[in-house]
């Protein structure tokens, strides 16, 4: 019987699971001891092929990973210009920047104090305006099909007057695990978020949204939210705190070519990882049927029927 059709007679109740007496009265195919060993020699062999080649892949999405961070920190802190001139930054984990960029408290960037959703729990419905929270904030994206729900029209409205979200707003996780993600707003349709989630609205005289995003997923500005993080039952950190962490300001003409130029190379590096997580996955599969194929006798591998020495 394969994974499938156990899946299929598994009990709903509150852990899925077979009865005893389901599973002791199923029937398996089976075979002689000779024929058995050579099965097990010839998928040894194989899947162990298949993981190294699975593992192998799994490294290079950690590679492509490490990849991408490292290009957009260069780019945000150093610039597209390796011959600009550059000066000290004051700052240990910064190093130089170039000369004619500024560096100040995130919060002088801002068009408002940042804010987050509120702090109260909503009643969720089946329909209505979608409500986020961190568990939406995923791969530097708003992932509405991960939304908490649905709140009122009234709610919606009452949560607006402190906050509103608006086009071009950059949203922090602050609490929880994933502490430290972030996303832009890139959707004119109505929707609210809650509390987990820090809003910054650039001041669009001082930076753009894309850049601010990117200084805010470069490695010294996560370095800076690590080193500020509390701990409870969870990590957090302040709005106070994420306010006064310093950041690299460059004019706004290069603020715009870096993130032009951060979306043309890490749109590249996401396809990659993209296309390797579809290899691993066709892998798992054809490991699985593999398997399946080899204790059912629908593959021939009668060159492996050679008893082991005792």
């Amino acid at each position: 019987m394969s994974l499938l059709e156990l899946d299929k007679s598994s009990q709903d109740t509150g852990v899925p699971g077979l009865s005893r007496e389901f599973a002791h009265n199923q029937l398996l195919p089976w075979t002689g001891l000779i024929q058995q060993q050579a099965i097990a020699q010839f998928l040894d062999r194989e899947t162990v092929k298949i993981d190294t080649l699975i593992a192998k892949k799994e490294r290079l999405i950690e590679l492509l990973k490490e990849k991408r961070t490292a290009l957009i920190s260069h780019a945000v802190t150093k610039g597209l210009n390796p011959d600009a001139p550059m000066k000290d930054s004051g700052i240990e984990w910064l190093g130089e920047i170039p000369e004619h960029w500024e560096i100040m408290p995130i919060k002088f960037a801002l068009a408002i104090p940042i804010t987050d959703g509120p702090h109260e729990t909503p009643e969720l419905h089946d329909e209505g305006i979608p409500f986020i929270s961190a568990e939406s904030i995923k791969n530097d994206r708003i992932d509405f099909d991960k939304k908490r729900g649905f709140i009122s029209p009234e709610e919606h409205k009452r949560f607006s007057r402190k906050y509103k979200p608006q086009y071009g707003d950059v949203y922090m996780v602050k609490s929880g695990a994933t502490t430290g993600n972030v996303a832009r707003v890139e959707t004119e349709e109505e929707f609210n978020i809650w509390s987990p989630l820090a809003v910054l609205r650039p001041d669009t005289h001082i930076t753009t949204t894309n850049f601010l995003f990117y200084a805010m997923k470069s490695k010294p500005f996560f370095y800076s939210v690590e080193l500020s993080w509390s701990f409870g039952t969870q990590q957090n950190i302040g709005m106070g705190v994420i306010s006064n962490i310093r950041i690299v300001i460059p004019p706004l003409t290069e603020q715009q070519a870096i993130a032009q130029f951060l979306d043309r190379e890490t749109a590249k590096i996401d396809t990659l990882v993209t296309k390797t997580r579809i290899s691993i996955d066709k892998l798992k599969e054809y490991r699985t049927s593999l398997i399946s194929a080899a204790v059912t006798g629908k593959i021939d591998i009668r060159e492996n029927l050679t008893p082991s020495p005792n």
